[in-house]
């Protein structure tokens, strides 16, 4: 998906930095030092559901290179319209 906005937290939840996703559904971070982080979605697609979990990344070396998947689900869209008057 495009245009999805994540935020990576350090892990006293401060931020660390801000991603979107480009035409392709990827983004990438600038370099982060050693440590665990956390993956929160805060924006995404009309008809998706926001990622309500915090994601667990750890970095153990300075070299890592870590591949996140974040699947979304789709949101619940009403198949009937609701009766409003006669």
């Amino acid at each position: 998906l495009q245009n999805v906005e994540f935020e990576i937290l350090d892990s006293n939840m401060n931020i660390v930095q801000k991603v979107t996703t480009d035409e392709y559904g990827y983004c990438k971070t600038e370099r982060i030092p050693i440590g665990k982080y956390y993956i929160k979605e805060t924006k995404t697609n009309p008809n998706y559901e926001l990622l309500k979990e915090l994601v667990e990344v750890e970095i153990k070396d300075n070299d890592d290179q870590l591949l996140v998947q974040i699947l979304n689900d789709n949101a619940t869209i009403l198949n009937e319209l609701p009766v409003t008057g006669k």
